[in-house]
C-alpha cells in the first residue's frame, strides 16, 4: 500500500479546527527539527597566558561558542569541571571554578551566537553541560595542552669541558618550537646555530663555571592559538688541568739522590700519561734517566754528576666525557755543593699578599746563603698546634700566628731554625 500524502491525511480530518492546529504542530515539529539541525559547537583551546609560577598551574584561555541561529535563547552551563572563571586570580592562587547556571551571553543581539570564555590549568581536561532548556549537549575539551617542560626544554651537551674547546648544545627539535634564542653571557661565545634548537659553543682559555641558556615558544600542538614561552639552563664548568697535573716534588737534589715525584691527580683522572727526563725545557734530547712507578708518580734516581734536567710529562685530563690534553715541565737541579754551616734569622716578620696568601723561600730565612733556593729544604711547624705545615702556601688562618722554620741543606744535612710571625 502506498503512503498516504499529506492531501489524503487532511482529507481525512473533517473538523476544521482539528486541521488547524494539526498544520501547527506540524509546522513546529518541523521548526524545532530544522533549529537543532542547525545548532553546532566549537572551542577555541589552549591559548596560553604565560603565567605559571612552577612546572603545573599555568593558566590558559579556552572558549566555547554556541551556534543556534536563532536571537534571544536562553543558554547556560552546567557541571563544570576544570573550566574556571576568566576573572580566576593568576597562579600561584587555586582558580575559581564556574558556578552552575552561569549564563552564556549572545556575542551580538540578534548573532544567534553565543560564547562564554573559561581558563583551564596546564596538563588538566575540562568537561561542562551547555543547554537552553530544550537542548542539553555535553562539551569536553578537545585538545591537551601543557606548559613547556622537561625533557621538552632540557639543554643537553657536555656539562664538563676542556678550555678552547668547542662544544654542542641543544634541546629536542620539534616542529612546535618556535623563537629560539641562546644566549652565553660569559665564558664562551656562540659558533653556529643560533635560532635553531641546536648550537656549538666556543669555549674560553679562562676556567669555572659558566651558563648556557635557551629561550623560546613551544607549542602543545601544531594549531594551537598563542603558544607557551619557555626558559632553560644549564651550567658549565671549563676545567683548567693544571692544579691537578703539574708535577710536585724536590728540584733540588744532591746528586744520586733518589727522589719521587706525583701529581695530584688520581689515576682515574688522567689517561695516556708519558713521563720522561730530558736535557731541554722542549722535550726534545732525552737524558737517558729512567722512571719507574705509576700514572700519576714516578721515582727516578738521579746520577752521580751535577747538571740540568727537565722533568716532562703528558697525558690527557678526564673531564666528564672529554680528554684535556696537559704538559707540565720543571727543571730539576742536580747539585753538587760542600757542606757548610748555616744560619738563620731569629724572627722574620711576613705579610700576607691581597689573596691572603703566603709563600714561604729558604732565602727569607737564611742569613747568608750560598746556594739557590733549590738546595734547601723548609721545614714548617704550627707550634700552637705542634704540627708540621706541609710546604707552599699559607693561608688567612695563619695570621697573627708565629711559626717555628727549619731550614736544611739538602747535601750536607746541615740545618738552622727561627721563628716567622705571620701578619
Amino acid at each position: 500500500m502506498k503512503r498516504p500524502s499529506l492531501t489524503q491525511f487532511f482529507s481525512l480530518i473533517s473538523d476544521q479546527r482539528m486541521k488547524s492546529l494539526a498544520m501547527t504542530l506540524i509546522y513546529a515539529v518541523l521548526f524545532v527539527n530544522v533549529s537543532l539541525s542547525q545548532t553546532t559547537y566549537s572551542q577555541r583551546e589552549c591559548y596560553c597566558l604565560d603565567n605559571a609560577t612552577n612546572a603545573t598551574n599555568g593558566q590558559y584561555r579556552d572558549s566555547i561558542t554556541i551556534n543556534s541561529g536563532v536571537t534571544g535563547q536562553v543558554w547556560r552551563i552546567m557541571n563544570p569541571v576544570g573550566f574556571y572563571n576568566p576573572l580566576s586570580p593568576a597562579p600561584p592562587a587555586v582558580p575559581i571554578l564556574y558556578l552552575n547556571n552561569t549564563l552564556i551571553p549572545e556575542t551580538a543581539p540578534g548573532s544567534g551566537i553565543y560564547r562564554i570564555t573559561g581558563k583551564r590549568v596546564s596538563g588538566q581536561p575540562w568537561s561542562v553541560v551547555v543547554t537552553n532548556g530544550s537542548t542539553i549537549q555535553a562539551l569536553n575539551s578537545l585538545q591537551s595542552c601543557s606548559y613547556p617542560a622537561p625533557p621538552a626544554t632540557t639543554i643537553t651537551g657536555d656539562a664538563i669541558v676542556c678550555q678552547s674547546s668547542l662544544e654542542t648544545y641543544s634541546i629536542p627539535a620539534s616542529a612546535n618550537l618556535s623563537n629560539i634564542v641562546w644566549s652565553v653571557p660569559s665564558g664562551g661565545s656562540i659558533g653556529s646555530g643560533q635560532g635553531t634548537n641546536s648550537i656549538t659553543v666556543n669555549w674560553g682559555a679562562i676556567p669555572g663555571n659558566y651558563q648556557v641558556s635557551v629561550s623560546g615558544e613551544l607549542l602543545s600542538y601544531p594549531l594551537q592559538p598563542n603558544a607557551c614561552d619557555f626558559t632553560s639552563s644549564r651550567i658549565i664548568s671549563v676545567v683548567d688541568p693544571l692544579p691537578l697535573t703539574s708535577i710536585r716534588g724536590d728540584f733540588g737534589n744532591c746528586i744520586n739522590a733518589l727522589e719521587t715525584y706525583t701529581l695530584a691527580a688520581t689515576p682515574l683522572q688522567i689517561s695516556s700519561v708519558t713521563w720522561g727526563v730530558f736535557f731541554d725545557a722542549f722535550g726534545v734530547f732525552p737524558a737517558g734517566i729512567a722512571t719507574t712507578g705509576t700514572s700519576n708518580s714516578q721515582t727516578i734516581q738521579w746520577p752521580a754528576s751535577a747538571g740540568v734536567y727537565y722533568l716532562i710529562v703528558t697525558g690527557n685530563f678526564i673531564a666528564g666525557n672529554n680528554l684535556c690534553s696537559f704538559r707540565s715541565e720543571q727543571r730539576i737541579d742536580i747539585v753538587n755543593e760542600a757542606t757548610i754551616p748555616l744560619a738563620c734569622n731569629n724572627l722574620v716578620n711576613l705579610s700576607m699578599n691581597p689573596s691572603c696568601e703566603l709563600y714561604f723561600t729558604p732565602d727569607q730565612f737564611l742569613e747568608d746563603p750560598q746556594f739557590i733556593d733549590a738546595s734547601y729544604d723548609i721545614i714548617i711547624r704550627d707550634i700552637e698546634n705542634d704540627t708540621i705545615i706541609p710546604a707552599g702556601t699559607l693561608g688567612y688562618n695563619y695570621i697573627n700566628k708565629t711559626l717555628l722554620i727549619k731550614v736544611v741543606h739538602e747535601c750536607s744535612g746541615n740545618s738552622c731554625w727561627g721563628y716567622a710571625k705571620i701578619e
